[in-house]
């Protein structure tokens, strides 16, 4: 370091939370530390700078603030690699890469995450991306690869780890027509990263350049495997017969929401159906019970996927909402059927994941309790096998190498329970809170930004029973459970995809039997 010496520094760092003034500096002072003390395997002092940091986050300007917490992932991805085994590879529980996530994602959602400049702002997603796609989460990776780009397009890091990315998702996939045109993505992103070279728009170290001609080498080897098309694209398709739902599957495109994995490849036309199916499965003590209870929670999400485009789309009063007399109480309050649209998407959406925990109890044979099943404490018991808050991760996940199965785990720490203390998602808690007012009190929608009249000290205007929220921000709220439970449908449907690869046994009677597809002019 500098002329101070590491102890130095970080004593300067601790008496840099009394003090008010030139938070930049110290800023700049804790990335020092945490850079150096990594680079030493210090691990002393990168727990120090830790605690810091949680002190000086809050009394930093925003942008600063936002800063502390890049920096505070770092600390913890150093912690993380100080920390590492030979076993961690899949090892399911891992303490640091959840606060590394916590931390990036608090990063990105703060206020101040906007006023950083473009390439810091590249990086923060571009390691967000790493640290999910550790978790097996891939899926969720590839989005913030992608806004890593949007941020600094020649940022070689973030393209070659796309690249990597979209070639391990594919080859999970068990539709070769998908796998095909991952690979051709990949391939794409791998060429652009190694063309850029080393530099700091490029590969950060000559290792991961390496690295990415490596797997430019294994996907070129993988493709010379097919014989399918080798025409500039996937094919073109109608998104839609009328206006409206030319729209709806535009704007479902457009957020990577439809239940098919082209979908992350981007708004192309052919992505614009839901063909995402369970696997071939054995129906030994099954018969259609797994393909059943899978169309149901497709339709449930497509519902309530609609109820959010029609809710935020709506330019005209629905006619069940004229001759509806509803008393005004100055609060600002919106009342109309677009926004139960959005409060019903947001309930369906959370809903869906603790109904898929009951797909995931009875599949894995975990034989919880029926009125014990929870999407956030299926994962882990105790050493008598009983299902604790806080315990051991379940040897059947532990022990099964299933990485689309520890994604949903993963997946699953985003969700927020008071039994639980660790949590990836700063906004998890708040999700809570929306859903258990939508399910069991009032949940009041205002306009974004509107301020509420001073009402001083009046009993009047009093209402304890609900809870406020802008509409855009519920909107936002409902949009993003959905994208969590796409993913989590699909990370379903790869781990089932893993469990019967191995466990098939020439003779098995396996599902579908081919019994066709609804038609669809079904209407009930």
């Amino acid at each position: 370091m500098a002329e101070l010496s590491l102890a130095e520094h970080l004593e300067m760092l601790k008496k840099s939370t009394e003090q008010s003034s030139d938070f930049g500096k110290w800023v700049e002072t804790l990335a020092l530390v945490i850079d150096t003390a990594g680079d030493e395997s210090n691990e002393n002092v990168l727990v120090a700078a830790i605690e810091i940091s949680e002190g000086m986050e809050n009394k930093s300007i925003q942008a600063d603030a936002s800063l502390v917490l890049y920096h505070r992932s770092n600390a913890w991805a150093s912690l993380q690699h100080i920390r590492r085994t030979g076993d961690d590879v899949w090892r399911w529980e891992q303490p640091e890469l959840v606060e590394q996530i916590f931390a990036l994602r608090g990063a990105i959602q703060h206020p101040g995450f906007v006023e950083l400049p473009a390439p810091r702002r590249a990086q923060i997603y571009c390691n967000l991306g790493n640290s999910l796609s550790t978790a097996g989460r891939i899926v969720d990776a590839l989005v913030e690869w992608k806004n890593a780009l949007v941020e600094q397009r020649n940022l070689g890091m973030a393209r070659g780890n796309l690249g990597v990315g979209l070639a391990r998702y594919g080859m999970q996939l068990y539709d070769e027509g998908h796998t095909y045109w991952f690979l051709r993505s990949a391939q794409n992103e791998l060429s652009q990263a190694i063309t850029g070279g080393l530099g700091r728009d490029g590969s950060t170290y000559p290792e991961a350049l390496d690295a990415f001609r490596w797997h430019s080498t294994k996907v070129e080897r993988e493709l010379s495997c097919y014989e399918g098309p080798h025409d500039s694209g996937p094919s073109e398709y109608p998104v839609g017969k009328s206006k409206r739902e030319r729209a709806y599957r535009t704007w479902c495109l457009g957020r990577n929401l439809f239940l098919n994995p082209l979908n992350d490849l981007g708004p192309l036309s052919i992505a614009a159906q839901d063909v995402l199916l369970l696997p071939g499965h054995r129906i030994k003590g099954a018969g259609i019970t797994y393909r059943a209870f899978f169309n149901q929670l497709k339709q449930e999400y497509v519902y309530a996927r609609l109820n959010l485009f029609e809710g935020t789309a709506r330019e005209r009063q629905h006619f069940a909402d004229r001759e509806l007399p509803l008393e005004s109480n100055a609060d600002f309050a919106l009342y109309s059927i677009g926004v139960e649209q959005v409060k019903t998407s947001f309930r369906l959406a959370y809903s869906l994941l603790d109904k898929l925990a009951y797909f995931i109890n009875d599949y894995w044979r975990l034989e919880i309790p029926e009125k014990q099943v929870s999407f956030r404490k299926l994962w882990v018991e105790d050493k008598k096998g009983r299902e604790v808050p806080v315990g051991c991760v379940r040897k059947v996940f532990e022990d099964s190498k299933n990485l689309p199965l520890r994604a949903l785990y993963w997946l699953a720490k985003d969700i927020y329970d008071q039994d639980f203390q660790e949590v990836a998602d700063p906004i998890a808690k708040e999700l809570d809170a929306l859903r258990n007012h939508l399910e069991h009190k009032a949940l009041k929608v205002v306009l974004d930004g509107l301020p509420q009249a001073d009402r001083g000290e009046s009993e009047m205007f009093e209402d304890h029973l609900s809870h406020l929220v802008g509409h855009d921000e519920l909107a936002a709220r409902a949009e993003h459970l959905l994208r969590m439970t796409r993913s989590a449908l699909i990370y379903l449907a790869l781990a089932m995809f893993v469990e019967e690869q191995r466990a098939y046994r020439p003779g098995d009677k396996l599902a579908p039997v081919d019994l066709g597809l609804y038609t669809e002019d079904r209407n009930f």
